[in-house]
C-alpha cells in the first residue's frame, strides 16, 4: 500500500501546463532515476507553490544553453513552460517543453 504525501504531487506534469505559463527556478537540482532512465528535477516556483520541474536531455540542454552548465546559476531565472503530446514506451502523455526567457 502506498501512502500518498504532498510530496507525490510535488513533481510538475505535463497534463497541469496550460498556455502561457511559466515558472521561476528556486534551485539547483539534483539527478533523479526513474524507472525508464533518469532527469534533472529542478525546484520551481509555479503558480506561487514550489515544485519540482523535471528536465529531459533536451530540456536541459536548451537550459544551459541560455543560462550556463552549472545550475546554480538558474536560480531567479524564468522559463516558459508549455506542454506536447507524445507516445512513450508505449504510452500517450504529455510532456513539459521548456524554452528559458532572454
Amino acid at each position: 500500500m502506498v501512502e500518498l504525501t504532498d510530496y507525490a504531487f510535488k513533481i510538475l506534469n505535463g497534463a497541469e501546463i496550460q498556455v502561457g505559463d511559466f515558472c521561476t527556478v528556486t534551485g539547483p537540482g539534483a539527478i533523479t532515476e526513474y524507472e525508464f532512465g533518469e532527469s534533472l528535477l529542478v525546484q520551481v516556483d509555479y503558480l506561487g507553490k514550489q515544485r519540482d520541474l523535471p528536465l529531459n536531455k533536451s530540456n536541459a540542454r536548451r537550459v544551459a544553453a541560455a543560462f550556463g552548465r552549472e545550475t546554480s546559476a538558474w536560480i531567479g531565472k524564468v522559463l516558459d513552460l508549455s506542454s506536447a503530446d507524445i507516445v512513450a514506451f508505449g504510452k500517450k502523455q504529455k510532456t513539459i517543453i521548456v524554452e528559458p526567457r532572454a
